[in-house]
């Protein structure tokens, strides 16, 4: 994985690799996204998928105008089938105000170019045969309501963006963001998986693992622990770079023991 880039996106929903897909279509090639598991495994999986284009506020109509129409664009780029169906759908009132309302919203609509109607409650039943238009007093119907694939769609807003340049690395938790002097951020993340075999480490093992550690290590214990003292017994030698710091009145777990004394010795490390 790359150590720096333009911009880093958090989390692979359909939103996370929405924003993904617009940055690199914006020309911002060097873009990361990381998710902690798979893409599409938090909220994303279970929605329902529907959308339509009918809101109370313009903006966001306008901004689901836009999405849908870019469904198509994505599921070409990308070569994923997100299981589009266009039905076309109709938003129904059941009393004067809100059809008031709905027409108001039509208006609007029709100013920023989208291609709502206003219709009867009977040509509504029309539509949906299940309906009883006595029930109501009119409709909008949006002819490019309907209902996608999450799931699909996600995957191809990720496949497209990786084809604009985008990475994608999954199984990788961000654990922490910082904010750095000059405005940009750091995360730290985890990336690893780890295993124990079902029996012990054995001592070869072990001194080839601790011989590995190139960073400074600090090694705390117990006075009163059962663990025999690293020093002593050799496996101190196989680090390249540590110290031990020994703690009287304390057991194995020397932080619940000594946690002032732990605190202060772990701040001088990491002050060194």
């Amino acid at each position: 994985m790359k150590s720096h880039a333009q911009a880093v996106v958090i989390g692979g929903g359909v939103v996370g690799c929405s924003v993904l897909f617009h940055l690199t279509k914006l020309g911002w090639k060097d873009c990361v996204l990381l998710e902690r598991s798979e893409l599409t495994s938090g909220s994303t999986w279970h929605a329902a998928g529907g959308m339509h284009t009918v809101n109370g506020d313009p903006n966001v109509a306008q901004l689901q105008q836009y999405t849908i129409k870019l469904y198509e664009e994505i599921q070409e780029i990308s070569g994923q089938e997100i299981g589009l169906h266009l039905t076309g759908g109709v938003m129904l009132a059941g009393t004067q105000d809100r059809f008031d309302w709905l027409q108001s919203l039509h208006a609007k609509g029709r100013y920023l170019g989208m291609e709502t109607e206003v219709i009867s409650a009977e040509e509504a039943a029309k539509i949906m045969p299940l309906m009883d238009p006595k029930h109501f007093v009119g409709a909008v119907y949006d002819p490019i309501e309907g209902h996608l694939d999450p799931s699909g769609t996600t995957w191809a807003y990720a496949k497209a963006a990786e084809k604009q340049g985008g990475e994608i690395y999954q199984q990788t938790r961000v654990e922490a963001l910082h904010q750095n002097e000059d405005g940009t951020y750091s995360w730290k993340f985890d990336n690893y998986t780890r295993a124990t075999p079902p029996f012990g480490m054995g001592p070869g093992e072990g001194a080839e693992l601790w011989s590995n550690i190139t960073c400074p290590t600090l090694l705390v214990r117990g006075l009163d622990s059962w663990a025999s003292d690293p020093e002593e017994d050799g496996r101190f030698d196989h680090f390249r770079n540590a110290r031990c710091a020994n703690f009287a009145a304390a057991g194995h777990w020397v932080h619940h023991d000594q946690l002032k004394g732990f605190l202060k010795e772990v701040k001088a490390f990491l002050a060194e």
